[in-house]
């Protein structure tokens, strides 16, 4: 661990590299050892580094608006994006939730399903189903569904 660092390690068996830049699926350490990005893809989204058509989607909005909180304000960029998703779905008149990660999307889903239940009367309805060895995120709700005993076991009772 970088002893000098303030950030809270993810990990504590090992320093990790610093990422110094990156370009496309590559990322280069302070070194200027080259790594396959292997880790966006599976924890956030592989959409590369660099490319400039999201550089410039991204610069635009941020000029715009950055944020406004879904409880007081939708926006333009919101609104398109609903058009686009909703028509995807299995739903009729389908909504959408936006939040900023698949814990978040998994949490949010468990609070809606319960609500549904307690709202309906059958308070009662509260095991959720999870395939052994899945993984639904770090969240402690999002742990509890996953299928992965070792990742559970540090928050059990």
């Amino acid at each position: 661990m970088h002893r000098t660092s303030n950030v809270f390690p993810r990990v504590t068996d090992r320093d990790l590299p610093f990422a110094a830049h990156a370009s496309g699926a590559s990322i280069w350490d302070s070194s200027g050892k080259r790594y396959l990005d292997g880790s966006g893809g599976a924890i956030v989204v592989g959409v590369g580094h660099g490319d400039q058509q999201i550089i410039e989607a991204m610069t635009g909005q941020a000029r715009d608006i950055a944020y406004a909180h879904g409880t007081q304000f939708t926006t333009e960029a919101l609104e398109r994006y609903a058009a686009r998703v909703a028509p995807l779905l299995p739903l009729d008149e389908a909504r959408i939730y936006p939040v900023s990660g698949g814990s978040e999307a998994v949490e949010t889903a468990l609070k809606i399903a319960r609500t549904y239940h307690v709202a309906t009367g059958r308070s009662s309805k509260h095991k959720v189903i999870a395939r052994l060895g899945s993984y639904h995120g770090n969240t402690r709700g999002a742990l509890d569904a996953s299928g992965r005993a070792a990742l559970r076991r540090p928050y059990s009772a």
